[in-house]
């Protein structure tokens, strides 16, 4: 019989024994269709428009040497200098493309991951050189944050618009394209409605160049934290995989020494004073007489054609001389590199007929601030200086 006063050992209920859950585990989560997407845009598409851009030479490439630091090293933006880092733009683009398309089904091999890594310091280096190149003055800084805030900007957009479709069951995309076409509108209408499809499309496409460099850093770079983190068990490295890597951070190091002696060189060939150049607006009134309005006129003894766009920009010109300096200064910097070319493909009248009509919202911008400003008959100049026109050696048109 049992004594009732005998000890019974406790029992452990069975809810009291620990149990590893699975979701405390580290899971392997696939990239979604927005981050996809961005990745694609930023670290593909955005890279290599820009370098097809830049084949025909660097768009802040100076004409003379000008003695700023941004000139002397522009040509790395351009095949001149900067092809010592196709390879590597190359293999990081070729890397990239890859993970997207093997990262959701097996961790990515040790070659495409290197192609990613490195794929961080080539694309911080494009960025520091173009805000180099494109800097003038320390309130130009709000550059750098316009184009690593942009990406942050647009992410909480896109959970906004999220937020919407839950409500309204109305595609992202819609509500995305939305935005832009609605914001276009806006900034058109404040400079001028005949600019509004131009902002539309070619806003973005801007800024999307201009913000290139350092979103594509944004996006390796976050590429290359997701591969660190990946849960999926890695392998180690053989000592030829090592030394590899070695060498290609070996190679990108010393790219950007090269490419700036290349820069240099390239800097120290041109001229060391300003050349006389006909540029865009000039070229414009070259198209068919009747139609852009050009007349002939003796400048200085020259005969010279010159219509009312080209005046009007010119006295506009002579505003901004005496009202803003400082942006007269930085329009004109940028206007002096990228005129001469663009004048250049203006071979023909029709073509000028072209540059005429695309120039007409910013003639229309120019008559209404002049008007605002009171300025339309007064700050036209005397014949002696007008050289409203083309060829000269100073405030070229």
């Amino acid at each position: 019989m049992m004594n009732p006063y005998q000890p019974v050992a406790s029992v452990e209920p069975e809810t009291a024994v620990p149990e590893t859950s699975p979701a405390s585990e580290s899971v392997f989560r696939p990239l979604s269709w927005w981050a996809r997407s961005a990745f694609i845009f930023a670290g593909i598409i955005i890279p290599i428009g820009c370098h097809l851009l830049s084949l025909s030479g660097a768009p802040t490439a100076p004409l003379w040497q000008t003695g700023e630091l941004g000139d002397k090293l522009s040509f790395i933006l351009s095949p001149q200098a900067g092809f010592i880092f196709y390879p590597l733009m190359i293999y990081a683009i070729v890397s990239l493309t890859l993970y997207l398309t093997f990262d959701s089904k097996k961790r990515v091999g040790f070659w495409v991951q290197l192609g990613i890594y490195g794929g961080v310091p080539v694309a911080l280096w494009y960025s520091i050189v173009l805000d180099i190149t494109t800097i003038d003055s320390p309130d130009e800084i709000l550059l750098i944050v316009g184009q690593f805030g942009s990406p942050l900007a647009i992410y909480a957009l896109l959970r906004f618009f999220e937020w919407l479709h839950r409500k309204t069951v109305i595609p992202i995309g819609w509500y995305f394209v939305g935005a832009i076409v609605v914001g276009g509108i806006l900034v058109g209408c404040m400079f001028d409605p005949g600019s509004t499809f131009g902002i539309i499309a070619g806003g973005p496409m801007i800024a999307s160049l201009v913000c290139g460099p350092a979103w594509a850093f944004l996006v390796y770079a976050y590429a290359s934290l997701r591969l660190l983190r990946d849960p999926r068990s890695p392998r180690p490295l053989d000592p030829l995989e090592k030394l590899s890597g070695i060498a290609y951070f070996a190679y990108v190091l010393a790219a950007c020494p090269i490419s700036v002696l290349f820069s240099l060189n390239k800097y120290s060939s041109l001229p060391t004073q300003p050349v006389s150049q006909c540029y865009v607006v000039t070229a414009a009134a070259r198209g068919h007489r009747r139609f852009v309005g050009a007349k002939i006129e003796r400048i200085d003894g020259i005969e010279r054609r010159v219509n009312n766009q080209l005046s009007r920009l010119w006295a506009f010109e002579q505003l901004l001389i005496q009202t803003c300096p400082q942006g007269h200064h930085r329009l004109r910097k940028v206007y002096d590199r990228i005129g001469p070319k663009l004048a250049a493909r203006v071979s023909n009248p029709w073509l000028a007929d072209m540059a005429y009509l695309s120039l007409k919202p910013v003639e229309g911008l120019a008559m209404v601030l002049l008007w605002c400003s009171h300025v339309s008959t007064s700050h036209r100049a005397p014949s002696h200086r007008a050289q409203p026109t083309g060829c000269r050696d100073e405030n070229q048109a």
